[in-house]
């Protein structure tokens, strides 16, 4: 599999942080952008093959972002990270076809498994 383009969607700069050191050790090109609007305007001019993106951030939540990514980018697999253990808000986020819900602090292992996974699928689908 080519090296995988990861976009990171998080108001939390330590989070974000960790998680480029850790998937950039995993061989992915990892990209970094603190909230939804940033997201949209990167996707203008970039490709990726993944988005963790984050539920909670400020001026547009990670739903939203949902929305208009996969509206406008449907290519893409969006798995979301939340600190939020609420079974209406993973059941919200599936059914809108995120691939999958994620807690933090999320397991680096299990996380780059998903991210491939995620990919295959995708690939599989288009």
């Amino acid at each position: 599999m080519p090296q995988l383009k990861v976009l990171i969607v998080d108001d939390e700069v330590e989070v974000a942080e960790v998680l480029t050191l850790r998937l950039q050790r995993k061989n992915m090109t990892v990209f970094n952008v603190a909230d939804g609007l940033s997201c949209l305007t990167f996707l203008k001019e970039n490709a990726v093959d993944v988005i963790l993106l984050d539920v909670k951030m400020p001026n547009m939540n990670g739903f939203e972002v949902l929305g208009k990514v996969s509206a406008l980018y449907p290519n893409i697999a969006v798995i979301m990270l939340s600190g939020l253990a609420d079974p209406e808000v993973s059941t919200e986020a599936l059914g809108m076809g995120v691939f999958s819900y994620e807690l933090k602090p999320v397991d680096l292992e299990s996380l780059c498994n998903k991210i491939e996974d995620a990919v295959k699928q995708k690939r599989l689908e288009n």
